[in-house]
């Protein structure tokens, strides 16, 4: 091969590296960390099996204790340490930030002094001075 069909086929071969991750990064980063975590734990297995385990029941045990670790994380913490936080106190129900139903119209409806304020706030602004500061009441 000369040069110039290897430069072809290796910016070929970059273009499409470019095209999947762009168009799988979604999907992409749970196989990531799970690489970067079975590359940290490499060792611990390692280690397990210089000890006289079999590198199956060391991957088990590694497995196992990982999972009473978080477990009793969450029960010391009384919240879990992976996922959403379902006590947390900043967090309001969707219901109290939701806007209650009215009908167009009605008694409760203040959709038109919603637009008049606007309007006259847009009116307001057209006559602003040349300075563009506004002289607070007095």
């Amino acid at each position: 091969m000369n040069l110039r069909a290897q430069l072809l086929f290796w910016s070929g071969a970059l273009l499409f590296l470019l095209l999947f991750l762009w168009v799988f990064s979604d999907i992409l980063l749970p196989f990531i960390l799970g690489m970067a975590l079975a590359y940290l734990l490499d060792p611990i297995a390692d280690w397990l099996e210089r000890a006289g385990m079999s590198r199956f029941w060391a991957t088990i045990t590694i497995v196992v204790l990982t999972v009473l670790v978080l477990a009793l994380n969450t029960a010391l913490n009384d919240r879990p340490t992976v996922g959403f936080p379902l006590k947390s106190p900043d967090c309001q129900s969707p219901s109290s930030t939701l806007p209650k139903p009215t009908s167009v119209g009605s008694s409760t409806d203040r959709s038109g002094e919603a637009f008049a304020v606007v309007w006259k706030s847009s009116r307001t602004l057209k006559k602003l001075p040349p300075s563009g500061v506004i002289a607070a009441p007095a």
